[in-house]
């Protein structure tokens, strides 16, 4: 288990100090993660498995590091089914001011901000103008980024670029997007089957330019896209071979 989690908003989240009771809770709920299930048993899940595991009928402290991180495995999960809009950037303001200065009152002092005005604005019922919000990620050390919506998306969906089971399910999109494609080309002429391909398919790396392409330049369409699936399927396979193996390493944890 890694020793840092890094949360949608990018916070850093200590998990060093988690005793073994916690760990073998967070392991529990990270293969209920990885099975992908719906949002909603999800949500009501990972908090049965804390209190069973770990706080009983105690109250639970929603700041610890453990509530933390199944809390945003819960929000990448609704977000990745469209069930949860993913965080703007108040989402990421909170987070970086109690990271970097403790509390929301240490960081007004520090920006000279008045602090109901800020209560407003993280709550969404205000703006920030643009010069205070440039003093504002200045003194958070960050910088503002116009970056495209589907990117954002995109992004919010995964644990990270090495999340194996997130490919997956990236990989599993892709080949019922070309499976898709194969039957609508089976109803139009040879000279418009590229036009069938979309431009800009979400989760397609290339925006499948290089389908369209090998399509224009006259190869058979059941060649291209058997080239494309290919590749794609076996992936797949060494992907799911992969996740096994590490469902069984934490199973053995966990018995341990």
């Amino acid at each position: 288990m890694t020793t840092t989690y890094r949360t949608m908003t990018g916070r850093r989240i200590d998990l060093g100090a988690l005793s073994s009771k916690e760990r073998d809770a967070l392991a529990e709920v990270e293969g209920l993660y990885e099975q992908r299930p719906d949002w909603t048993e999800f949500a009501r899940t990972w908090p049965a498995v804390l209190r069973r595991r770990v706080w009983g009928r105690k109250k639970v402290p929603v700041e610890s590091a453990l509530y933390r991180v199944c809390q945003d495995m819960e929000l990448r999960l609704g977000v990745a089914q469209g069930q949860v809009a993913p965080p703007d950037y108040r989402d990421h303001l909170a987070d970086l001011i109690e990271e970097k200065f403790g509390s929301r009152y240490a960081f007004c002092r520090a920006a000279g901000l008045d602090q109901g005005n800020l209560s407003h604005v993280l709550a969404g019922r205000k703006d920030f103008s643009l010069d205070v919000l440039r003093r504002v990620a200045e003194l958070l050390d960050v910088q503002l980024d116009l970056v495209p919506t589907v990117e954002v998306y995109r992004k919010a969906a995964t644990l990270g670029p090495d999340d194996p089971a997130e490919r997956l399910r990236q990989l599993s999109y892709q080949v019922s997007t070309l499976e898709s494609l194969e039957a609508k080309a089976a109803v139009v002429t040879a000279d418009r089957r590229a036009s069938v391909v979309p431009p800009t398919p979400d989760l397609f790396p290339d925006g499948l330019e290089g389908l369209r392409t090998r399509l224009r330049s006259g190869q058979d369409f059941g060649e291209a896209l058997a080239a494309e699936l290919g590749a794609l399927l076996r992936e797949q396979a060494q992907l799911a071979r992969q996740i096994a193996r590490s469902a069984d390493r934490r199973r053995e944890l966990v018995r341990g």
